[in-house]
């Protein structure tokens, strides 16, 4: 009885194996050139505003409060007045998204739940929101048009 099937040699080419090893050697001495200072760490948008002394064009502290219906209430803490709120199933998920991370960051370190958030606008037209009780601060252009429209809503 003869078989049909023709045997296939499982091994690798060599040249998609030389090929991975050149992709991961360059990475480590690419990783390794920043990490020991022979190349420049891209700047921080935090760094870059810091060295040039920038100011915010508008600012807002605010406290980010979940309710029991579902909802969520922004309030600012300096006046007590509501930014925004959020009815429940209203859609709002890039701000709860954005606050899940930040929130865990902020149960990792212990920090209480009233240290309000600082939302702020700058010259260049972008918008960041920084965690006063960790000193995390996210760049919210980075998330989009649309992202970044709903946060810059809640500074007016």
């Amino acid at each position: 009885m003869s078989s049909t099937h023709k045997h296939v040699d499982p091994t690798v080419p060599k040249g998609a194996l030389w090929f991975c090893a050149g992709v991961v050697g360059f990475t480590l001495v690419m990783a390794g050139a920043v990490r020991l200072g022979y190349m420049p760490v891209a700047a921080s948008p935090l760094a870059v505003r810091t060295a040039a002394q920038l100011v915010p064009t508008a600012s807002r502290d605010l406290s980010f409060i979940d309710r029991a219906d579902g909802g969520l209430t922004i309030t600012d803490v300096v006046t007590g007045d509501v930014a925004k709120s959020i009815a429940p199933g209203e859609p709002s998920g890039f701000i709860r998204g954005l606050l899940r991370g930040m929130g865990r960051e902020r149960r990792m370190k212990n920090v209480d739940k009233a240290v309000p958030y600082r939302l702020e606008a700058w010259p260049n037209g972008q918008l960041s929101l920084t965690d006063m009780g960790t000193a995390r601060s996210i760049e919210l252009s980075a998330f989009g048009p649309t992202n970044r429209a709903a946060m810059a809503e809640l500074l007016k």
